[in-house]
């Protein structure tokens, strides 16, 4: 006999270790199928609970080795028992229940994945996308932090989609993370709560945005001023914010329209908050923005800090003047106008300055219209 008949090409070895695989397949399927069917079987709660035990054993040992299929076949399973229908007992169902619970802690099902994520392959990723429909809202903490390895956009999505609906089932699964003081994980945090429309995921929200990260700062106020109603009592409390680029986002979100309850913020901030030098800049940027969301009401409060701030320091004096100035510019209004013009024809050099720099644009149009 030529021993070379025996040697098989390349081509045959992978036909032979497919062969191979599809029977181990088969096989390992026909045990766990074995072991759901017993569920149905056994009335005992000792006997169920041992079966229980069997599986969790045989999810874990496939989980470690990154075979997939087996923990599918498993969940999948007891999911269906549970649907039946056909479960007799009252501990039954709870029993299974604490399952999903179990293999939902960090060690059992996702711990085993943080040195193989970044490199699942497609087939991979699409069974553990249905794995983790089966998994309970106490993943989300360990699926946070799968989140910031870093992995495929594929796979990045999958693991954000679970985690969004995850955390509709139970949104207070989040708050160990809301205190967690890292940025990426924080930022992360703030795009899943940007999904969510409750009043916790709001209160969260803004627990995000006194952060020590100026970008989840940032962004966090950003979401809370885009969510639906009237935002603008909420991201004013952040008004002073140690960033600049935070102030003028807040300040942008309340020029965006003309807005009463943005109009009296801003006045009564402007009376009462006391303002160093340095911030003669943001002092000037909140007048400007009060003539964009602000209204005729404005008029009396602007006019006296243009004409009446003799008690103040000078270089206040000039902020506020300049921004007032401004401020009944933007207002577009007849009433505001006026109270330039007037001011326009002051006796007074450094107020008619100010008035005729402020409303240049009218002046200039009014000179031409003479």
């Amino acid at each position: 006999i030529d021993p070379s008949r025996f040697i098989l090409t390349p081509q045959e070895e992978i036909e032979l270790q497919e062969m191979v695989a599809r029977e181990e397949s088969a096989s390992i399927t026909e045990h766990l199928n074995m072991l759901l069917d017993m569920l149905l079987q056994f009335q005992e709660e000792k006997d169920f609970k041992i079966v229980l035990g069997v599986l969790s054993e045989e999810f874990e040992s496939a989980y470690q080795s990154h075979d997939f299929n087996a923990p599918l076949i498993i969940l999948d399973g007891l999911r269906k028992i549970l649907d039946s229908g056909r479960l007799r007992t009252s501990w039954a169902g709870p029993s299974i229940e604490s399952f999903y619970q179990d293999i939902s802690s960090d060690s059992k099902c996702l711990k085993p994945l943080e040195n193989v994520w970044s490199n699942l392959n497609l087939k991979q990723m699409e069974i553990l996308e249905r794995i983790f429909k089966h998994l309970h809202p106490k993943s989300v903490p360990t699926l946070m932090h799968l989140l910031i390895l870093g992995q495929p956009s594929q796979l990045e999505q999958i693991t954000e989609n679970t985690i969004i609906g995850l955390v509709r089932q139970d949104i207070s699964c989040l708050e160990s993370l809301v205190n967690n003081s890292d940025e990426k994980m924080a930022e992360k945090l703030v795009l899943v709560l940007s999904r969510q429309e409750t009043d916790q995921a709001q209160k969260y929200l803004q627990r995000l945005a006194r952060h020590s990260s100026t970008s989840v700062r940032r962004m966090a106020i950003k979401v809370i001023g885009q969510s639906h109603g009237n935002q603008i009592p909420l991201i004013f409390e952040f008004i002073d914010d140690p960033d600049v680029s935070v102030r003028r986002m807040i300040l942008s979100f309340m020029s965006q329209s003309r807005n009463e309850i943005a109009e009296n913020l801003l006045i009564q901030y402007l009376q009462n908050r006391k303002f160093s030098a340095a911030q003669d800049e943001h002092v000037m940027e909140c007048f400007q923005t009060l003539g964009k969301c602000g209204s005729i009401q404005s008029v009396p409060f602007l006019s006296k800090t243009l004409l009446h701030q003799k008690w103040m320091a000078v270089f206040k004096k000039s902020a506020y003047r300049e921004g007032a100035a401004k401020a009944l510019v933007a207002l577009k209004i007849p009433e505001a106008r006026q109270v330039i013009e007037t001011v326009g024809r002051s006796f007074n050099p450094g107020l008619r300055s100010i008035a005729r720099e402020a409303g240049k644009d009218f002046f200039q149009k009014s000179r031409g219209e003479q």
